[in-house]
């Protein structure tokens, strides 16, 4: 009968058998964790969120990465918001400065300001495009910054009666 059959290993068959056991529950550990690496460590192709660069990541960093070509980090929960704490967001102190040139006034026919307009306008646009808020009504910090700005960077006369005629010219599309 079947269960009358017993295997009787003794000496060296016996041995053998607990070698090949072992050897055989070995082999398909060192399987399943090579398998297991490959999948939690094998390399992802990516592309930046930021710049559109595509790269190479460690699997385990799919959403958690800083892109070599613009260093931006890119690492997302399901919302959008970012997956860490990033430090330069809440201390202007910690991000390089914006150093730049100001740019020369756009100069064409369809040009409406003087010189010196053209330039304080182009210092107004930099400095509104660099405003960094100190709080978190920001949205009232910053109607103030640009009221102040447009004070300090103002047009002359003749170039405000310009802009005006030039915005009434341009259709409401």
């Amino acid at each position: 009968m079947l269960g009358d059959a017993v295997l009787n290993f003794s000496g060296e068959g016996q041995m053998f058998a607990v070698f090949a056991g072992i050897g055989t529950v070995t082999l398909v550990a060192l399987a399943l964790r090579c398998i297991s690496s490959y999948s939690a460590y094998g390399v992802r192709s990516v592309e930046c969120w930021f710049c559109s660069h595509r790269l190479s990541v460690p699997r385990a960093q799919v959403n958690s990465f800083k892109c070599p070509s613009c260093g931006q980090y890119n690492g997302f929960t399901s919302d959008g918001d970012y997956n860490i704490r990033i430090p330069e967001q809440y201390d202007a102190r910690l991000n390089r400065p914006i150093t730049s040139r100001v740019p020369k006034p756009f100069n064409t026919q369809s040009n409406v300001f003087c010189d010196r307009c053209a330039v304080n306008q182009a210092i107004l646009v930099k400095k509104i495009a660099s405003f960094e808020p100190k709080s978190d009504r920001w949205q009232n910090e910053f109607r103030t910054y640009t009221r102040k700005l447009e004070c300090i960077y103002s047009l002359c006369r003749e170039c405000q009666a310009k802009a005006t005629a030039r915005i009434h010219q341009v259709p409401e599309d």
